[in-house]
């Protein structure tokens, strides 16, 4: 479905996610690897386009999460690369209260791979 829907459609993001969660789901590691990468590659454009979007941001945290989720070797750059985002969105209030329990769960994360 994917392939049928424009990277400018609104759901574009969530179907690619779900896709990728799929295809991790069902033992194609690798497929999944590749669209979570695909994703991040997006969504760092976004973010980098317009920085002033807390949502963009908050995608780019998301798919951050994915990679490192994904990655045989832990992930910890992406971790720490996530929650520096976080942190900055917080500091700038414009972190969704939703997402501001996300801060404390890397941290105890990142300090468990260090």
């Amino acid at each position: 479905m994917l392939e049928t829907l424009p990277e400018t459609h609104p759901y574009f993001f969530f179907v690619a996610d779900q896709e990728a969660t799929s295809d991790r789901a069902l033992g194609a590691t690798e497929r999944a690897f590749r669209r979570y990468e695909n994703l991040l590659e997006r969504n760092k454009r976004l973010a980098q386009a317009e920085p002033e979007r807390a949502d963009h941001q908050r995608d780019l945290v998301i798919s951050l999460l994915k990679v490192a989720g994904a990655e045989k070797t832990g992930g910890i750059k992406s971790f720490k690369r996530a929650l520096t985002i976080l942190d900055f969105l917080k500091d700038s209030e414009r972190l969704a209260t939703v997402d501001e329990g996300m801060i404390p769960e890397l941290k105890r994360l990142i300090d468990n791979l260090d």
